[in-house]
């Protein structure tokens, strides 16, 4: 099998070793901003070929990974081909590959939020092993990618970057051309910014700096403006 790309070294790691899978995401018109809420079996990373979408192979969905302005990262683009477009045939079930339809090796971060292009009603399914830890990644340049890391719904408010509630760090959930998704902008706010006066640390807030409560799906992404060079931590919604 031929290594198209590897983001990531993949790193063993002990867990409850709980495994599963989530089908509850449907692809959107032009890009579907997503994440993958599992982990590979017993490592900190997601294996590309766990994301599947059951009868798209023939109709050139894409992989990439934004980042920044945005731009496509270098060697994060890839194809889901049917079985039989493998070259070396190996393949017995679709997968993602390169542009010579080479089945790719491709570590994802947990947590990093990835753009299906042209997946447009279908069902995008994740399986693997249940994250049991919080999730931490770095904001890069400009827009932050990221993806609910969990098979569980999880409330923005469990997204927390330390030290950057004065920078005016902003919440969007982007889709299709991208648009920004109507009710999904927020922004991250010192407790003293609180108009009621009950906050006690950091939170996520509304035009008006008024708390928010807002839900994020398995498998759905969201992007984080300006928070380069922040530690972000997404905390586990759930007990293993």
């Amino acid at each position: 099998m031929a290594v198209a790309g590897a983001a990531l070294a993949a790193t063993s790691v002990e867990s409850a070793n709980v495994v599963g899978y989530d089908k509850s995401l449907t692809g959107g018109a032009a890009n579907t901003f997503a994440g993958a809420p599992f982990l590979a079996v017993g490592y900190n990373t997601v294996d590309i070929q766990s994301i599947q979408i059951p009868g798209a192979e023939w109709d050139g969905i894409t992989f990439t990974i934004w980042e920044g302005i945005p731009s496509v990262r270098e060697n994060s683009e890839f194809t889901y081909y049917d079985a039989s477009n493998d070259p070396n045939g190996e393949a017995t079930v679709a997968y993602w590959g390169d542009e010579e339809a080479n089945p790719a090796t491709y570590s994802i971060e947990s947590g990093q939020g990835i753009v299906l292009g042209g997946a447009e009603g279908y069902n995008i399914q994740f399986a693997g092993q249940v994250p049991d830890a919080d999730v931490a990644l770095t904001g890069g340049e400009a827009n932050t990618f990221c993806g609910n890391p969990f098979p569980s719904a999880i409330d923005i408010q469990s997204i927390q970057i330390p030290g950057a509630e004065w920078d005016g760090v902003t919440f969007t959930v982007w889709e299709g051309i991208p648009t920004v998704r109507a009710g999904s902008e927020f922004t991250y706010y010192d407790a003293s910014n609180d108009p009621n006066g009950e906050a006690t640390v950091a939170y996520w807030g509304d035009e008006e700096a008024n708390p928010v409560t807002y839900s994020i799906n398995p498998g759905e992404g969201f992007v984080l403006g300006g928070a380069e060079g922040y530690e972000i931590t997404i905390s586990k919604p759930y007990s293993l």
